[in-house]
């Protein structure tokens, strides 16, 4: 009687014992390039123990941080599960992960305008991927410039007038792969605006004794909008403009009233 009495006590010890949880902390991202993986995980109770599985192994002692190496593409499972007080995880951790290496296909059709003398506008059809395009990378020159999502335009706003760029474009998929450039697109934009130069064709004598004064000038760009002033607009003083020519000549007039 009293052996069975100690046999249900230990049973109801046994019973009593909390179970541990098992938490992983981090790992490779749900879709990746890399073929190796690094994984960080806790228990509950700081004493455990732990032992790991990778795509269905034997468990085997491991310990925190855990990575594998040499893995295909396709789909992978991580497990691991921790033990402590002899009792183990009744449901270990998973990690579940795809490596993809497959690159997209390039972007083709690329094409350029320049609608402004300081932009350029980018057209292409989108390069295709067995996961799905996800980005586009914009080269200018050969050098990036900038990253956009999965699209298939773009405006440089970055170029200077008069200048010239090559551009490509290359397609990236969610995990990471890149592939080869688009076709090249040559483009130019138009050159800066002449800058006017304005001249004075006649005026008054350098001396005189009249009153009034008549100017005429005219710019270098036709087209270019004129303005006068005169003695920094003293009081008094007034001028009256006269469009000889539109857009060319303009003749300003001054009259100062008796003082």
């Amino acid at each position: 009687m009293v052996a069975l009495v100690a046999m249900v006590a230990l049973a109801d010890a046994a019973a009593a014992k909390p179970t541990v949880d098992t938490i992983i902390d981090s790992g490779p991202a749900p879709l990746t390039r890399s073929t190796t993986g690094s994984f960080t995980f806790h228990a509950t109770d700081k004493s455990a123990t732990f032992a790991c599985s990778v795509d269905g192994s034997a468990f085997a002692a491991c310990s925190n941080p855990a990575s594998v190496s040499g893995l295909g593409p396709g789909s992978h499972k991580f497990v691991v599960d921790a033990s402590a007080n002899g009792v183990p995880d009744p449901t270990p951790a998973i990690a579940t992960w795809t490596i993809d290496v497959t690159a997209p296909t390039p972007p083709t059709n690329l094409a350029g305008t320049s609608p402004t003398s300081t932009s350029t506008s980018l057209t292409w059809t989108a390069g295709g991927d067995n996961t799905g395009v996800t980005a586009n990378l914009i080269n200018r020159d050969g050098s990036l410039l900038a990253t956009v999502g999965a699209v298939t335009s773009y405006t440089d706003s970055t170029v200077a007038a008069g200048s010239t760029h090559t551009y490509a474009v290359q397609a990236q998929d969610e995990a990471g792969n890149t592939s080869g450039p688009s076709n090249s697109a040559v483009v130019s934009t138009s050159p800066p605006p002449p800058v006017p130069d304005t001249v004075i064709d006649t005026g008054p004598p350098a001396v005189t004794n009249g009153n009034t004064a008549t100017f005429t000038f005219h710019a270098t760009v036709l087209g270019s909008t004129l303005t006068c002033t005169l003695d920094s607009q003293k009081p008094g003083a007034t001028i009256r403009r006269q469009r000889r020519r539109p857009g060319l000549w303009i003749r300003c007039h001054r009259q100062s009233r008796p003082g």
